[in-house]
């Protein structure tokens, strides 16, 4: 099962979907979740990973920070990307990897990252959201102890 994941410039963990299947596309959820029709983040920027492709074209934003991806050629033609696109895409991913130290702080609860054999839905998506709250939790009373 797998959930889709909204944070904070300050590293909050803001929303989480509810659960879905493995082989579900990440955008997919992110459709079914807020329709785009809706305006869900048309006040907010938007960075996403590569599996976003065409989220530009479907929702209404303030600004959408994509990666860049090496274009399919023929055998023996260059793919290679610009320096300027190295360039963005690293300073892109240095911004992602937060999200994964905020999934990281989630799995501290070993029920989220051992094999559970609760099959109740709306069971595994309460401990998703507290674990989420605890996170969150830790994050704020660090920066209180500071």
């Amino acid at each position: 099962v797998k959930s889709l994941i909204i944070k904070s410039k300050d590293n909050k963990i803001i929303y989480i979907s509810k659960l879905h299947k493995g082989t579900t596309h990440d955008y997919e959820i992110l459709k079914q979740e807020c329709l785009p029709t809706s305006d869900c983040f048309k006040d907010v920027t938007l960075n996403v990973e590569l599996g976003f492709q065409g989220i530009q074209n479907d929702y209404k934003t303030k600004g959408i920070t994509i990666p860049h991806k090496r274009k399919r050629v023929k055998k023996g033609e260059k793919n290679d990307l610009t320096p300027e696109q190295i360039a963005f895409n690293k300073q892109a991913s240095a911004q992602r990897v937060d999200v994964e130290h905020s999934i990281g702080q989630m799995k501290v609860c070993r029920i989220i990252h051992q094999v559970v054999r609760i099959r109740d839905k709306n069971v595994l998506n309460d401990i998703v959201l507290t674990t989420a709250a605890l996170a969150n939790f830790k994050k704020l009373t660090h920066w209180l102890s500071k």
